[in-house]
């Protein structure tokens, strides 16, 4: 295991974190996430268009800055050092692949999972299909949840 690796809180308003991960700065990639499952949140829907960038792993000098912020091209710049961004993954094959899967996650726990720090690259068939359906596996989760 890279000893390197940055412990982050996933907030998304600067009031309570929602799941933590282990990111690898040098790789620009997720090694874990852990998260809790809400066996509640498969009937919210919500998903974003757009993904976010991690403020605690590009300006950490900012330490009251712990909210995402949404990528857009200002911050794709500022950010693309310490952290992949999404045009690391344009016309290579592969998806961001969810680490917590936004659907075990509730409305602003849910959008907290769009940033490229829970992202990690998938090949785009298996994402869409195996991956995609092992996310919407609800009714054994629901199960496990009321043991």
């Amino acid at each position: 295991m890279d000893q390197n690796g940055k412990k982050i809180c996933q907030y998304t308003d600067n009031t309570r974190p929602y799941y933590a991960t282990l990111y690898l700065v040098h790789h620009r990639i997720p090694l874990y996430g852990a998260y809790r499952f809400d066996p509640a949140c498969f009937t919210d829907s919500e998903r974003p268009s757009y993904w976010h960038l991690e403020p605690q792993l590009s300006k950490p000098e900012e330490q009251s800055l712990y909210s995402m912020v949404r990528e857009n091209q200002r911050s794709k710049n500022a950010y693309k050092e310490n952290q992949a961004i999404s045009d690391d993954y344009s016309e290579t094959g592969y998806d961001r692949a969810h680490l917590n899967p936004n659907s075990f996650q509730c409305s602003e726990g849910r959008r907290s999972t769009f940033t490229l720090t829970n992202a990690a690259p998938m090949d785009a068939c298996f994402n869409r299909n195996q991956w995609g359906k092992w996310e919407k596996t609800e009714d054994f989760f629901k199960r496990q949840a009321q043991k």
